[in-house]
């Protein structure tokens, strides 16, 4: 199967890759993340040791679009855990993804307030 690649922000790179971490997305089809924040979190993430994968995920579509474009431009962050076959019967996960998903979020909670 042929690789995506990013177009934008990041190296040319596979587009994310199971085991090495929750996404962090710059942009998709319907949303640009608030570039600021996303690299404070990234940087944050790394610094507590939190694997994360930096991804521009342009074939992909997020519900943030809809929020973005619906509060009159509301800054968004955008994140996901890798996943394959998601939209069949059964999809693939990595529970290492899952859980460095979950770290990410705490983090994000926890640091919201010094990045706004």
């Amino acid at each position: 199967m042929p690789m995506l690649y990013c177009r934008f922000h990041l190296p040319k790179q596979p587009i994310c890759k199971l085991g090495d971490g929750a996404v962090v997305n710059f942009e998709d089809r319907t949303i640009i993340a608030d570039k600021e924040i996303t690299e404070k979190m990234i940087k944050a993430a790394k610094k507590a040791k939190i694997k994360v994968q930096p991804q521009v995920l342009m074939p992909q579509t997020s519900d943030g679009g809809a929020m973005q474009s619906g509060a009159d431009g509301a800054i968004c962050l955008s994140s996901s855990v890798p996943c394959r076959y998601s939209h069949s019967p059964v999809s693939v996960m990595s529970l290492d993804d899952i859980n460095s998903m979950t770290e990410y979020i705490r983090l994000f909670l926890n640091k919201i307030g010094e990045m706004i």
